[in-house]
């Protein structure tokens, strides 16, 4: 909690100081992060990360951070002989392995709907153009949804709309969380400025989700030597095995 009051200090700071050589300039919007690399440890359990800003003059602020592309696959349960299996299943190709959304004011209220559709301002865009294989528009909402309720349950979409705040009118601020199964890779954080239900500007700016240490070292080994992992998982079990053997006969 400190190390959060201090950041964003130490960014409302940082933006005081270079307020006046913006306002020379035309930049309508200035963006930062307080890191631009979320590090995965053996002990990652989530992070969070601040994202900080400035405009010239005042307007709304909408936040959209995807995580990169990946492919989904959203099963559906049904009753088989008295049991629960998968009965149908559908794959998404190209879904954002992740998404956070944070606006100043309710999107609906500062975005017309031609604007969340081109930029994809929120889930129903997001999904919108999504191919779902050999479904009615019915049976393919229903797949839509089902992918963003697996997504919410993993923690990866957001059930609501993060807060963009202002401080001053003109600098501004929002928290980023990031949770412990979070997809490694490039992010990509756009930004942008509204006023009156038009884009004035737009930024993006890029965020690395990597392991780093022995969490890399780990993954490493297990991906491109996996026999090796395997048998050493193996010997590691062996020798705790009989470790916790030995201990217990002399106790």
């Amino acid at each position: 909690m400190r190390r959060q009051h201090f950041l964003t200090i130490t960014a409302m700071l940082a933006l005081l100081m270079i307020g006046p050589s913006a306002s020379r300039s035309t930049a309508p919007l200035i963006v930062d992060l307080s890191s631009h690399l979320v590090a995965i440890t053996t002990d990652f359990s989530g992070s969070d990360t601040l994202l900080f800003g400035a405009v010239e003059e005042e307007g709304d602020i909408i936040v959209v951070i995807k995580g990169p592309p990946n492919n989904v696959a959203v099963y559906r349960k049904s009753r088989v002989l008295g049991v629960w299996a998968n009965t149908a299943r559908q794959t998404f190709e190209g879904v954002p392995s992740f998404l956070h959304i944070a606006s100043s004011a309710p999107i609906e209220e500062i975005a017309p709907p031609r604007l969340q559709v081109r930029h994809q301002l929120n889930l129903n865009a997001l999904i919108r153009d999504l191919p779902t294989a050999k479904a009615s528009p019915n049976i393919a909402a229903q797949w839509k949804t089902a992918l963003i309720e697996a997504m919410q349950n993993e923690k990866l979409y957001p059930k609501t709309v993060g807060k963009v705040r202002f401080v001053g009118g003109k600098l501004f601020r929002t928290n980023v969380s990031f949770p412990s199964t979070v997809p490694t890779g490039s992010y990509l954080i756009q930004i942008y400025l509204l006023r009156d239900g038009e884009m004035i500007s737009a930024l993006s700016t890029p965020l690395i989700v990597s392991r780093v240490g022995m969490e890399a070292d780990i993954y490493f080994l297990a991906k491109q030597h996996s026999l090796f992992y395997g048998l050493g998982a193996i010997l590691i079990a062996l020798f705790a095995g009989w470790l916790a053997q030995v201990i217990f006969r002399r106790n």
